[in-house]
């Protein structure tokens, strides 16, 4: 006799959740920037779980000597999301590979 499993819905990332705890600073162009500071906290929220993952990308990239970041700043734009798409398809199109990577732009300071 088969017996039915009861499953609960996996919980959502912070990054599905949308979960800022902070406010963005919105450019004229309506592209937002979030500024995230390193934190001891280990709170489940979207600006810990995209320090973290740039962080630990940062980290993977240039090898456990890098000095760790001590601030992240995170960029959300319609427009610029929109033309990534539109060069990306004119890309698959053309047989141009379209795999993403990671970079980082990184800047010294006298702190």
């Amino acid at each position: 006799m088969r017996q039915k499993i009861k499953t609960t819905p996996q919980a959502k990332s912070p990054q599905e959740q949308n979960d800022w705890t902070v406010e963005p600073d919105i450019f004229s162009n309506g592209t937002q920037r979030w500024i995230i500071p390193v934190s001891q906290s280990a709170s489940v929220c979207r600006e810990t779980d995209e320090f973290n993952k740039a962080s630990a990308q940062y980290v993977k990239m240039l090898g456990e000597t890098a000095p760790l970041p001590r601030r992240v700043d995170y960029y959300e734009s319609e427009t610029t999301s929109s033309n990534f798409q539109s060069k990306k398809d004119e890309f698959a199109k053309a047989g141009i590979p379209t795999k993403e990577i990671w970079v980082f732009h990184g800047t010294f300071s006298d702190e």
